[in-house]
């Protein structure tokens, strides 16, 4: 009837609410990650030639099976999770989502005591990590990108596949999720005969982690680990 009960202005403050809440969320976010900045310059050149190049080389195709929204334009903080079976991965990832600033996190040993690759890959994002210990700092790391609202790739089986079937998944990718309340994107990129290919990678809909419980972290990276292997299933229906 046109009137304002208590029920409707109660619905009415909590729509306000939430929406203010949402539109503080972007400005925080834009404002820790600004469209241009000099502190930023190396990492977005880094992108921008990735997507330049590697855009024309391998030819990124993106399935997009959650249909709900196109992955790329997320502007929250989110974990880019995929199995990981070629060098090329990273940068097949960082093509897709060019738009986005986009950490990585890397095995110490790729570093290999390099000082200009240490440089390059610091640069465009790269974050170390000791495979053979509980490395706290590298986790450290990976939480303050997500907290000032970034994108990061981490490969839950932690190395490269050596053969077609995938190994366990490591528990980093929920507990650092869990950690920092965000969102994971399962991600299946197809494996390719010749390294100059057209990639293909599909992604599914994003896990939320329920607690940091250790419980709830295994459940998530049960999730995770099935998800994965339902797009893989997709993907090769789809041939």
């Amino acid at each position: 009837n046109g009137e304002l009960n208590k029920e409707k202005i109660d619905e009415l403050n909590q729509y306000f609410v939430k929406n203010i809440a949402e539109l503080r969320r972007k400005t925080h976010i834009r404002k820790q990650n600004p469209l241009f900045s000099f502190k930023n310059i190396f990492m977005d050149f880094g992108r921008l030639t990735a997507y330049l190049h590697f855009g024309i080389l391998f030819r990124v195709h993106t399935h997009d099976y959650a249909k709900i929204q196109k992955y790329h334009q997320i502007d929250g903080p989110f974990i880019l999770a995929s199995n990981h079976h070629s060098f090329s991965d990273p940068l097949v990832l960082m093509t897709a989502f060019f738009r986005r600033r986009v950490h990585i996190l890397i095995a110490k040993e790729v570093y290999d005591n390099r000082r200009l690759r240490s440089f390059m890959l610091n640069g465009i994002g790269g974050i170390p990590i000791d495979r053979s210990i509980f490395d706290v700092e590298a986790i450290g790391k990976c939480c303050d990108v997500l907290k000032r609202g970034r994108a990061l790739i981490i490969f839950p089986e932690g190395h490269i596949e050596t053969s077609d079937n995938e190994d366990a998944f490591k528990d980093g990718v929920a507990m650092i999720a869990s950690r920092t309340n965000v969102p994971i994107l399962p991600i299946y990129i197809v494996r390719t005969k010749k390294w100059i290919a057209t990639k293909h990678i599909f992604t599914g809909e994003l896990i939320y982690p329920k607690s940091s419980s250790m419980k709830s972290v295994k459940e998530c990276s049960k999730i995770l680990e099935d998800k994965i292997e339902e797009l893989k299933e997709i993907a090769i229906k789809e041939g």
